[in-house]
């Protein structure tokens, strides 16, 4: 669909760039026909690179600079020998036509690939505001304006708010998101200058999973670039199945996880990551916000009775507006086994439901210890397993916590700020549409 509101684009933008410029040449020679033919050639590659910036920012937070480059070549190579091919070897009972076309085709291929490998063959940035979106058009619509219309090269100023920077997290604060992945879990964290990923949503299927086509887009929306620390929090593929895809296509320096030394993960990151486990007790501060991990303990891992559930890294966030407390998959033992040895370090504004809000977890006495203002379920729209519970439901509301879903509400963004009061709010609140109103339990 983005693709063909770009190509609906650049037809109207040549023909708009077209009007008032009708010119006729009484030199019939060769040579000057060709060259008028290369300098239109050259002026529409020129329209449509630059009149589609404001488009291919907004929709995919890139713009290529070896666009020009690449249709130079492609375009004359199956204009005029690619598709008079095919339409030969349709007319003609031989396959000769279409072995050419193919041999043409697959060179073209080797050309395009060599370009788009180049280290500047895209800019890359965060999704522009909406305001600048619409102001760059304007300038654009200034800029390929006819001969004769007064400034037309103030209009590419006007495309210059499209690089202003997203809204920065203030110093002691965060911004937390659990982004909606389906029946899994991926949760954004952004302090001033720096960023995690709690979990990387579920594997949909052997060529695509939550972290290619929900994660990484999302980063890249946000204008992060890089990955300070990736937490897997344990090898359920609801929760790992993106890891790969996001290690893939985006820096990570760290990477932290309760997966055996010889998960797939930790074999792929090898190289470019520091790995290291999730160990109860270890702490880091970034930007005047404090991480704490609270589960597992070192002992946890020669246990070969514990499930991959109750090995889940359990992280606390301290921020100067407030708490939020990841659980991953914890069960009953392992709510347990915090009350016990951690209860005192359990309180948070925030509770990322354990589980996906299953029965075999959120005890009452764990609610009761964390007591959350907020309680944010990510779970799957009508998922088969059934979550969140009914009855998971009843502990949190008989606890007092707002109750927040993915499954519902879209992701949920939570702000924690000194000066300003806890916020959250569902990605379908804020940006309602039509289609959401059927949506129900």
């Amino acid at each position: 669909m983005a693709t063909r509101k770009l190509s609906f684009g650049a037809v109207g933008l040549l023909l708009y760039a077209g009007c008032g410029r009708l010119h006729a040449s009484l030199d019939k020679r060769l040579r000057t026909r060709l060259r008028e033919a290369i300098r239109e050639a050259t002026r529409a590659q020129w329209v449509v690179t630059v009149g589609l910036v404001p488009g291919t920012l907004a929709l995919f937070q890139q713009v290529s600079l070896v666009s020009a480059l690449a249709n130079a070549v492609a375009i004359p190579l199956v204009t005029l020998g690619v598709v008079p091919l095919a339409l030969l070897g349709i007319a003609v009972p031989l396959d000769a036509p279409w072995q050419v076309a193919h041999g043409v085709l697959a060179v073209l291929m080797r050309y395009l690939e060599w370009a788009a490998a180049l280290p500047s063959a895209a800019w890359a940035s965060h999704a522009p505001r909406g305001w600048t979106v619409a102001l760059a058009i304007g300038g654009v619509l200034w800029l390929l304006a006819p001969r004769g219309v007064p400034g037309r090269a103030l209009g590419a100023a006007w495309m210059l708010p499209l690089a202003l920077p997203p809204p920065a997290v203030p110093f002691g604060g965060a911004r937390v998101t659990v982004l909606d992945v389906g029946q899994g879990l991926a949760v954004f964290v952004a302090t001033e200058r720096h960023a995690l990923i709690y979990d990387a949503g579920p594997r949909y299927g052997d060529t695509a999973d939550a972290g290619g086509r929900i994660v990484v887009p999302f980063l890249r929306a946000a204008g992060v670039a890089r990955i300070d620390t990736l937490v897997i929090s344990h090898a359920d593929t609801d929760h790992s199945g993106g890891a790969r895809s996001i290690i893939q296509q985006i820096p990570v320096t760290r990477l932290v996880s309760s997966l055996p030394a010889g998960h797939p993960i930790i074999v792929q990151s090898a190289q470019d990551v520091a790995a290291s486990p999730c160990v109860a007790g270890s702490r880091w501060q970034w930007d005047g916000v404090t991480f704490t991990m609270l589960h597992p303990a070192p002992a946890h891992y020669g246990d070969p009775m514990r499930r991959s559930n109750d090995l889940s890294c359990v992280l606390r966030i301290e921020a100067a507006g407030g708490s939020v407390l990841l659980t991953g998959d914890i069960e009953t033992a392992s709510e347990l086994e915090l009350l016990h040895a951690r209860a005192e370090s359990l309180r948070a504004d925030v509770l990322i439901v354990p589980h996906h809000g299953s029965r075999t977890s959120s005890t009452a006495a764990f609610i009761a210890a964390v007591s959350p203002r907020i309680a944010v379920i990510a779970a799957g729209y009508r998922n088969r397993f059934g979550h969140p519970r009914g009855e998971i439901l009843a502990r949190y509301l008989h606890a007092g916590a707002s109750r927040m879903r993915t499954d519902l509400q879209g992701a949920i963004d939570i702000t924690l700020a000194q000066d300003l009061p806890l916020a959250a709010a569902g990605e379908r609140e804020r940006r309602k549409r039509y289609w959401y109103d059927a949506l129900g339990p």
